[in-house]
């Protein structure tokens, strides 16, 4: 049961990420084909992010030097992601939204 607890939260929160990443691209996109691009696109970065933060964590609880620095290499890896796209990708979609009223959405 907790590892069908487990697996629902985890797609849960991989759909809701990328809904809201692809929600925050497209409204910046006019052309059809690029946002069907898109749509692949952050589908497999937000896998990819979340399968290296699952890996780093996997790795931090092996033990061993080598083990913990690859995990912290990892986590150091999706630090860099939420930093660098993530909140800058947000707060220039929300600068946009005000900037427009609104009327994007």
């Amino acid at each position: 049961m907790r590892n069908l607890v487990r697996a629902a939260l985890n797609i849960s929160s991989v759909a809701m990420t990328s809904f809201l990443v692809i929600y925050e691209l497209t409204a910046i996109i006019e052309d059809a084909t690029l946002k069907t691009g898109l749509f692949i696109g952050a589908i497999t970065i937000e896998g990819i992010i979340q399968y290296d933060l699952a890996l780093s964590f996997a790795y931090l609880r092996q033990g061993g030097i080598k083990n913990q620095m690859k995990g912290i290499a990892l986590l150091s890896f999706y630090g860099w992601y939420v930093v660098a796209f993530a909140i800058m990708a947000g707060i220039g979609f929300f600068t946009a939204e005000l900037n427009t009223g609104g009327r994007s959405l």
